[in-house]
């Protein structure tokens, strides 16, 4: 009787490490559920240059770009403090995909811009999606006087536009990379070396060093449409999340701070910056 319980229990044993073990073999076999990866960048600016991101739905993101001018002067411009360019702007999320914006800066011409942003892919963490794309498209507007011009700043001149197709991929949720195909489109071309229409490609990347820190790079060269004395633009930051704000400090290359001009009118003027967005659910 003996000898039966324990062939028994043996056999129990054996049928339950069986049962363990297919139970353990069937979760490793099954498939890793596919999520959109969150913040491929921190913010809607990677630098200068727009990210992938876009703004949640019903999301009003406020944004204060301040600019300062050239390190070049030196102490007697207060290494740039003396002159600045402001940019105050609005994105509201339509959808979870698909952002307006609306903004006023007061670089050369005080330009109004407005923006439509559409996320068309997003990237999956189980890798079916391999890259996040998002398409931009922004309006510029010229509002100063024509007073004092040697040319007639018709309605037609006034109006410039940039496009872009940002692909980007984030690896690890530490580093991100973005490449922009990019086209501006000017009515009014400030030399004979430029032409109405300018190619080029934007480069960035990003690396988080914390949970709430992380360091930015980009260039944005030009290859056709620009006069040779131009420069692609540059730019380095640290973003900073500190609840619903987001700070970045950066240097680049550029005193411009609408992107028409900042990618086909950049002369290498190193220049201190900061971005300060603040978002609110409507």
């Amino acid at each position: 009787m003996t000898i039966i319980f324990h062939a028994v229990a043996v056999a129990l044993s054996i049928s339950f490490a069986a049962s363990a073990q297919e139970s353990i073999d069937d979760l490793l076999a099954a498939p890793t559920p596919s999520v959109p990866v969150q913040g491929t960048f921190r913010s809607i600016y990677v630098v200068q240059n727009h990210s992938v991101e876009t703004i949640n739905k019903g999301v009003l993101n406020l944004l204060f770009s301040h600019q300062f001018g050239t390190l070049q002067n030196g102490l007697e411009g207060a290494l740039g403090l003396d002159m600045a360019c402001i940019r105050i702007g609005a994105d509201y999320g339509v959808t979870d995909w698909i952002d307006l914006g609306i903004q006023r800066d007061n670089n050369i011409g005080k330009p109004v811009s407005g923006i439509v942003k559409n996320r068309l892919l997003r990237q999956s963490t189980d890798g079916k999606v391999p890259l996040s794309i998002t398409w931009l498209s922004m309006g510029f507007l010229d509002t100063r006087s024509d007073a004092g011009l040697d040319y007639s700043l018709t309605l037609e001149r006034r109006f410039s536009s940039v496009h872009q197709l940002m692909l980007a991929r984030n690896f690890m949720d530490k580093f991100s990379i973005q490449v922009a195909p990019t086209l501006v489109h000017r009515n009014l071309v400030p030399t004979s070396g430029d032409d109405g229409i300018a190619l080029g490609v934007g480069f960035s990347g990003q690396y988080s060093l914390t949970p709430t820190i992380a360091l930015s790079a980009e260039a944005s060269p030009m290859f056709t449409g620009t006069s040779r004395y131009v420069n692609p633009e540059f730019g380095i930051g640290v973003d900073i999340e500190t609840g619903g704000h987001i700070f970045q400090l950066r240097l680049s290359n550029t005193t411009w701070i609408s992107e028409d001009r900042m990618y086909t009118r950049t002369w290498n003027a190193p220049s201190l910056g900061f971005n300060l967005s603040r978002t609110f659910k409507m």
